[in-house]
């Protein structure tokens, strides 16, 4: 049986820094980058990021994440 994925949607401001630092937590956790909604508004826009990782892989200090968490 082939493992389990689970899936999340994130949120970050159109900011060079915290979008850095977004990702590379996200990396960190296990998570794959699968598509970016990029930042409609420009500056005072958001990206919206769709990430996927095996279930076997969650870190054990984050069970049940928010799906909206940075």
């Amino acid at each position: 049986m082939p493992d389990e994925t689970e899936y999340i949607c994130t949120h970050n401001a159109h900011d060079a820094e915290s979008l850095t630092l977004h990702m590379n937590n996200m990396a960190r956790d296990g998570w794959e980058l699968l598509t970016v909604d990029f930042a409609i508004r420009g500056e005072t826009g958001f990206h919206t990021f769709f990430w996927r990782r095996p279930v076997s892989h969650r870190p054990e200090s984050q069970p049940g994440r928010s799906a909206l968490a940075p």
